[in-house]
């Protein structure tokens, strides 16, 4: 069970929070609008399930790449797909010289008014760089979507790579 009500929207879908059942309230479904859910869709996300990044497979408490976990099917039409829910901000918070005003307190520290901010956002370019590596380890993958859009970001460093069914 899912809510009424997506949380998120793009091109290829919209995302929705998992209400039932409990074990799945850590992750999200991403349901294709109709004209989406081709049968080249539907085997390409076969693909995406059969082949994640190998590290992902011992990464359960935070995943630098968000990745399929699991198709959702009605009436044997592929429907979408259940990948875990990433709390955090899109990396474009950082892509300006100033943070906005309505920011958090817990981004201040990335402020270049602060000392160390420039430190910190050279960890979030490694940990940025480690994700996309895992993706292009597998040899099988190219990321054709990445903009700061797609880059979630947390103010302990943590990044993750969201929308990677494009």
């Amino acid at each position: 069970q899912i809510e009424d009500k997506p949380f998120a929207s793009g091109g290829e879908g919209k995302l929705y929070r998992i209400l039932e059942p409990k074990a799945l309230q850590s992750y999200v479904v991403k349901i294709y609008h109709s004209e989406k859910r081709t049968p080249l869709r539907e085997q390409k996300m076969h693909y995406l399930l059969k082949h994640p990044p190998q590290q992902l497979q011992t990464e359960l408490s935070h995943p630098p790449v968000v990745w399929p976990v699991d198709l959702v099917y009605a009436k044997q039409e592929l429907m979408g797909f259940i990948m875990p829910f990433i709390q955090g901000e899109k990396l474009e918070l950082l892509c300006t010289p100033k943070l906005p005003r309505k920011v958090s307190s817990a981004w201040k520290r990335f402020s270049f008014k602060n000392k160390g901010a420039l430190q910190l956002r050279l960890r979030l370019c490694f940990n940025i760089a480690t994700a996309i590596y895992q993706v292009h380890n597998t040899e099988r993958y190219i990321l054709v979507d990445l903009k700061p859009d797609n880059i979630v970001i947390q103010p302990n460093g943590l990044v993750s790579l969201v929308d990677m069914d494009s």
